[in-house]
């Protein structure tokens, strides 16, 4: 083992921990117990795949989540993360592109899920930033 790993063993020893912290003086600090990633399913065969809440009520997922089909905007999909779930209409999504498509690009394989009940509230969200925020 190097002397820099060494060095940084040691230097973690002694970096308190939360329970530390609440031993010498208040811990302002609360655990994150957010999880909003879950999994989409029920398009065409049952497909499925990651997705996550943007915000309360949208989730971000993969536009072949839906299935071979031209037009997915209206088509309905679950959400669900551990033992909540919500049904959800799909308002947005990027161009279906066949799998043999010379001209198919990762970057358009997305799709916007809106959810009839809202579990951003509960579950928190990852917000999702422009280039220039």
């Amino acid at each position: 083992m190097s002397r820099a790993a060494i060095a940084l063993c040691c230097l973690l020893a002694f970096v308190p921990t939360v329970a530390d912290a609440a031993i010498f003086d208040r811990d302002d600090r609360i655990a994150a117990t957010l999880n909003p990633v879950g999994i989409v399913t029920g398009g065409e065969k049952v497909y499925y795949g990651s997705g996550f809440l943007i915000d309360r009520c949208n989730v971000l997922t993969a536009r072949h989540v839906a299935g071979n089909v031209f037009i997915v905007v209206g088509r309905r999909l679950v959400f669900r993360v551990g033992r909540s779930a919500s049904r959800g209409t799909v308002v947005a999504a990027g161009p279906f592109q066949d799998i043999l498509s010379p001209s198919r690009s990762i970057g358009a394989d997305w799709m916007l899920v809106r959810l009839d009940r809202c579990l951003g509230r509960k579950l928190g969200f990852l917000r999702v930033m422009s280039a220039v925020d």
